[in-house]
């Protein structure tokens, strides 16, 4: 294992930890989005 490997290891598990980091960050948005939406709409029904 040559230090460049291990760098370019490094820089992938840094480039897919974003990532992930990303989605489900998005992933929980868009739950609370639909849940905040869903509420709204129960509502609506209600009155």
């Amino acid at each position: 294992m040559s230090d460049r490997n291990l760098y370019g290891l490094i820089e992938l598990l840094l480039v897919f930890g974003v990532i992930m980091v990303w989605a489900i960050w998005q992933w929980l948005e868009w739950r609370r989005w639909r849940s905040k939406r869903s509420k709204c709409d129960q509502d609506d029904r209600e009155r």
